[in-house]
């Protein structure tokens, strides 16, 4: 994993892939999130994604730019700049576990998918997300996000086909409120959506730290960001519409999206499932990036011996399993980056004439 620059800085295409990718994992592309946060209110859930995507479009912006500003390295120097100490402290040590749990809920995630579609071992898909992780994280960072964007472009048009190619099927069954059994979501819509747009943002938060010295220009920043959101505003309608289409059976489904692909034909089954462990993917080289360039600009070490270093440390934990992680850890990501939120902004009005040093 290179940490020297990039020699003309990162344009908003890579910039933006890098966002939609890190948010694209498991949860996202299998439509559990999507049920659990929205499809419980029903119809309501839309107006939630909406407040959603709009949290995604100005946070994403706002900390894109403020990161170009402070020209970060890590998300510790992001976290220096929107919070005061001790509190940048105790959120670098929570969103670098943070960031290493997601790493091995990936894991874990690729794991699970193996066993379902092979009956094999999840050990091997742990394994095979493992090596691909590193691999990445072994490219320059420039050419790293290259491949990155090409990745999340073509999951984007699978998304996106299979999504509303389920139109007609949620339209005739019209969307109807489900029950789900993660009552750790808030009862309410909004509460639901501000939860939802905060735990996604706070992982990405370690992601735009370790990006911001490489972005030279504010407006490559800021167009990502806003371009970024509002990629995953549609991405997450069609999400919504495609396991909508497949309640209430679809409710009992570990993958309901796989349900929905399923109607399309065999090819879309097939490409989707593809897709699922691309997000992962994708998600795992986010999340192991921002942890491998925090540990290297710390300790002043080699980023190729971190990215080794925190790929292996992920390995036993992704073997604790999918949803045992994604139940314990979710929530937790959810509250932690609520409260890193509230506090960036409260940040920002109070250091808004403040040049950086």
């Amino acid at each position: 994993m290179a940490t020297d620059r990039a020699p003309k800085g990162l344009d908003r295409v890579r910039l933006a892939g890098a966002y939609v990718g890190s948010v694209l994992g498991a949860g996202f592309a299998s439509g559990q999130e999507h049920a659990a946060f929205f499809l419980k209110f029903g119809a309501e859930g839309f107006l939630a994604l909406g407040v959603a995507g709009l949290m995604f479009a100005v946070f994403g912006a706002w900390l894109l730019a403020l990161a170009h500003r402070y020209q970060t390295c890590s998300h510790t120097h992001l976290l220096e700049v929107i919070a005061p100490q001790p509190l940048a402290t105790l959120f670098d040590a929570l969103l670098s576990f943070f960031a290493f749990a997601s790493l091995a809920v990936m894991m874990a995630g690729a794991g699970a998918l193996y066993h379902a579609l092979t009956g094999g071992p999840a050990l091997y898909g742990v394994f095979a997300m493992a090596g691909a992780t590193l691999g990445m994280l072994l490219l320059r960072i420039d050419r790293m996000l290259q491949v990155n964007a090409v990745i999340t472009a073509a999951m984007i048009l699978v998304l996106l086909a299979v999504g509303f190619g389920s139109l007609p099927h949620a339209l005739g069954k019209g969307i109807g409120q489900i029950t789900t059994a993660s009552n750790w979501v808030p009862e309410s819509w909004p509460a639901a959506a501000m939860l939802y747009g905060s735990y996604n943002l706070a992982l990405t938060v370690a992601m735009f730290g370790a990006l911001g010295c490489d972005i030279q220009e504010r407006r490559e920043a800021v167009i990502a960001g806003v371009g970024g959101g509002v990629i995953l505003t549609v991405l997450s309608a069609g999400v919504l519409i495609a396991v909508a289409s497949v309640l209430p059976e679809g409710a009992r489904e570990e993958i309901p999206m796989l349900l929905a692909a399923g109607r399309l034909g065999r090819t879309a089954q097939t490409a989707y499932a593809g897709v699922i462990g691309t997000a992962m993917w994708t998600t795992a080289v986010a999340s192991a990036y921002a942890l491998a360039r925090r540990l290297s600009f710390a300790g002043g070490g080699s980023g190729h011996r971190a990215a080794l270093l925190v790929t292996g440390a992920a390995f036993p934990v992704a073997l604790l399993g999918f949803s045992r992680l994604v139940g314990t850890l979710y929530p937790l990501i959810g509250y932690v980056g609520a409260g890193c939120l509230i506090l960036a902004g409260a940040r920002a009005l109070s250091r808004s004439g403040e040049r950086p040093s």
